[in-house]
């Protein structure tokens, strides 16, 4: 590129005669070369065009030296000048500019969008704006259980995998009758799980990694089938494809905002599986997200700042395992302890995260799906449900959520009555009055946001 530079130059030179001219071109060509070379391995493009513009108002400033003649000849030397003064300046100005960017993004990460693609079993995350996301809701699932359907489902896992991911079937916390102390307990085992794995893999380091062109192209190839994925809808291969590439990149450098965005592929495909009725390639995608989510925690360092700090990932692991007891008529005991570690990393994110309502408002919605689905700690669920339904309605929201939540309130009424009948039969007047009234008004009151929205 030097002696593309040099040719340039001397070519123009040709055009010039005088010893000012020539003066002034060599300078001109000491320069363009102390400019053009730092700026080739930023932006060969950018370069290139530099080079030509700096060029043609170079030998115009020359040309216009070895002119004589009348005013407006002097005119156009001074302006052709300037032109050249002008291009040397800019160019400079913009290159050291482009220079001071290059070198602090080689030693910084590279902010990574971890947003979800927006679709209706998504939710994206914090710092950007919160949306309602869609689950099975309460009443379907409850459907779901009184069908005679012979299309139960018990995945194919093996245990080590499996007690991996379900800290709840631990022989300690499956012992615990009491359905208030197994969840103390989840929540203190989960909790240290995650203090005594918090930073113990170290992160690669960017200034390595940005600067490596196999490692970049990777990443850039993930993105465009993502944006492939906005442009014409999900398939298996896309996604597919997203995960090869940043595996690839993993190999090269482990890096917490690459392991999110892996946890976050991997729990798309395993959500697309699931809509196509794959439901055990559903579940093995779900293990495998949760896999990338735990080296998420081990790259994260203790006074890290994050733009998805740890309550961001308690709160996509929750939504992660509610997806896994989600799954079409599976296998009620892992149901059962997916809605439970659902709740716990929930519970993690709600006590430290400023945004609480979402964490609260799912939280409300899993106890309330565990209060259908046993037997043995029914009113208990369903009373959790029920405080946390009347908490989320203590905060702003949009009409079709307060919807929801009347609608879910509604329901926990109904169930409380049933239960109290079933097994409170003496005293099901008195405990079922205040039921009934509430229930009543928690039906005016979604008829009433009815007729506004």
């Amino acid at each position: 590129m030097v002696i593309v530079i040099r040719v340039c130059l001397i070519l123009g030179g040709t055009m010039v005669s005088t010893k000012e001219s020539k003066l002034s071109w060599r300078i001109c060509e000491l320069i363009a070369v102390i400019i053009v070379v730092p700026l080739i391995s930023i932006s060969p493009t950018l370069s290139s065009v530099w080079i030509v513009a700096a060029t043609i108002a170079s030998i115009a400033g020359g040309l216009s030296l070895t002119l004589k003649g009348p005013k407006y000849v002097e005119i156009l030397k001074k302006f052709t000048v300037s032109l050249f003064v002008i291009s040397i300046l800019s160019g400079s100005l913009y290159s050291l500019a482009v220079l001071a960017k290059y070198v602090y993004t080689k030693s910084v990460e590279i902010p990574v969008n971890l947003t979800p693609i927006i679709n209706e079993s998504e939710l994206t995350i914090t710092p950007e704006p919160i949306e309602i996301q869609l689950y099975t809701t309460p009443d379907q699932l409850k459907k779901e259980m009184q069908s005679n359907s012979q299309n139960y489902f018990t995945p194919i896992c093996d245990n080590e995998r499996l007690n991996s991911a379900f800290i709840s079937i631990r022989p300690n916390i499956m012992m615990t009758d009491d359905i208030t102390e197994k969840q103390q307990l989840l929540f203190d085992t989960v909790s240290h799980i995650i203090d005594t794995s918090t930073g113990t893999v170290k992160s690669g380091d960017f200034s390595v990694l940005n600067g490596n062109r196999t490692y970049t192209d990777l990443l850039c190839k993930a993105t465009a089938d993502e944006d492939l994925i906005k442009i014409n809808g999900e398939t298996i291969d896309l996604y597919s494809d997203i995960i090869v590439a940043r595996e690839k990149a993993f190999e090269i450098g482990k890096t917490r905002a690459l392991a999110l965005l892996l946890s976050r592929d991997y729990y798309n495909l395993g959500r697309l599986y699931n809509t196509l009725g794959s439901k055990q390639e559903a579940f093995n995608y779900y293990l495998k997200a949760l896999e990338y989510y735990n080296i998420v925690i081990r790259l994260t360092t203790v006074n890290g700042e994050y733009q998805n700090t740890q309550s961001d990932v308690s709160y996509m692991i929750g939504q992660l395992y509610h997806s896994i007891g989600d799954i079409q008529y599976i296998d009620n005991e892992i149901r059962t302890n997916a809605y439970l570690m659902s709740l716990t990393y929930l519970k993690l994110s709600c006590s430290t995260s400023q945004d609480k309502f979402f964490s609260e408002y799912y939280s409300g919605m899993l106890a309330h799906k565990l209060g259908i689905i046993s037997d043995k700690d029914r009113d208990t669920m369903l009373k959790d449900a029920e405080r946390f339904y009347d908490k989320c309605l203590e905060y702003s929201m949009k009409k079709s959520i307060r919807v929801n939540l009347y609608k879910f309130g509604a329901n926990i009424c109904s169930e409380l009555i049933v239960y109290n009948n079933q097994y409170n039969p003496k005293n099901k007047s008195l405990l079922n009055a205040e039921y009934i009234k509430k229930q009543q008004t928690f039906l005016d009151n979604i008829e009433r946001l009815k007729n506004t929205m």
